[in-house]
């Protein structure tokens, strides 16, 4: 994986300003305004992907990528993009088996230190 992407993630899981979800990306309350993020979310948010008043994920100006519009996910996506994960060196089967422990309510910290471990 990207070490500074990494680096990055494990921060913002650990961080605590981050209310923890499941089954998606990022949870909008009603206001359209993030209420809850599965790990995979927290990634999003940290290097500059959102979700608008639509639900479709868009560049906040912060996006590390060059060619940004060609990598988001759809807005029913409970992973991050195949071409997303790759620049960041997240595979498929990576990203299912952290959402299955974000799912299974193992806690941001405790994703964080395998994240950091094993990743």
């Amino acid at each position: 994986m990207n070490q500074d992407v990494k680096a990055v993630w494990v921060e913002a899981l650990r961080s605590g300003n981050f209310a923890q979800t499941n089954s998606q990306l990022i949870a909008l309350d009603e206001e359209d305004t993030p209420n809850g993020y599965c790990c995979l979310g927290v990634i999003m948010e940290v290097r500059g992907c959102q979700k608008d008043e639509d639900g479709q994920f868009v560049n906040t100006g912060r996006f590390d990528l060059l060619d940004e519009t060609l990598l988001l996910p759809s807005s029913s996506s409970d992973f991050i993009s195949p071409s997303l994960g790759k620049r960041w060196g997240i595979t498929p089967d990576q990203q299912a088996k952290l959402a299955r422990f974000n799912d299974d309510g193992k806690s941001f910290k405790w994703i964080a230190y395998y994240i950091e471990r094993y990743l």
